[in-house]
């Protein structure tokens, strides 16, 4: 009997394996290809300043962005977003299988698309390479994209591009810019509590935005700090 029921579940798997195949590679063909210029080439504010080298305004489009590099980031900053966001994101290559299944045992509880479960490096192709739609051909390009990304970009890097390409809402693109609205200061100089509310904005600029919602933006700081102290 139990060689049977396993022989049943392994039919199944099969079948639903040559059937992601074969509609992975009909699909294929309209996925969009991976392209570093819109990884490198983000948009940008300038910044003008007076004789005394003092910030006289931002001058920028439809979004606010100045890009930081990696280094000038503390490292409780950095850790903040990812015990938060992605915390296997040093060891796993793009895609955290693990935490991918957990999210798909959730769904398929309550019947809905509540768990995304995209890793830091899912998040940086999404925003720069797709739509936030949620469908299955935009999901399954989202990991194809994030394994290549993660085997040409080290994990800094990887790191910097998502830090200077996420929306923390008010027009803010970037940790530097977000930093500079809600903190009137540069992210180098951030505590770890200011670091932990910014790391909290992203996954709900509109809830999670101390400007909307003081309380809500508060409580997933605290959030935040005790994942990294779990972490």
């Amino acid at each position: 009997m139990l060689k049977r029921i396993s022989l049943i579940i392994l039919s199944i798997f099969l079948v639903i394996s040559l059937s992601l195949s074969i509609y992975i590679s009909m699909d294929m063909k309209n996925w969009e290809i991976f392209d570093p210029n819109k990884l490198e080439d983000l948009s940008q504010s300038t910044i003008v300043y007076d004789a005394n080298d003092a910030k006289i305004i931002d001058v920028h489009g439809i979004q606010n962005r100045i890009s930081i590099s990696i280094d000038e980031v503390p490292d409780h900053v950095k850790n903040a977003f990812i015990a938060v966001e992605d915390v296997r994101f040093y060891s796993h290559n793009g895609i955290d299988i693990r935490r991918m299944f957990g999210a798909l045992a959730k769904n398929l509880r309550s019947r809905s698309y509540a768990q995304g479960a995209s890793t830091i490096t899912q998040q940086v192709v999404r925003n720069s390479h797709l739509t936030m739609k949620k469908t299955m051909s935009r999901k399954l390009q989202e990991i194809y994209l994030a394994l290549i990304l993660d085997r040409r970009y080290s994990k800094n890097q990887i790191l910097q591009t998502y830090l200077n390409i996420i929306y923390f809402g008010k027009g803010a693109y970037g940790v530097e810019a977000a930093s500079n609205i809600y903190f009137d200061k540069s992210a180098k100089d951030l505590t770890v509590a200011e670091g932990c509310l910014l790391a909290g904005i992203p996954k709900n600029p509109s809830r999670y935005s101390p400007f909307a919602n003081i309380d809500a933006a508060l409580k997933r700081k605290d959030l935040i700090v005790d994942l990294m102290v779990k972490h």
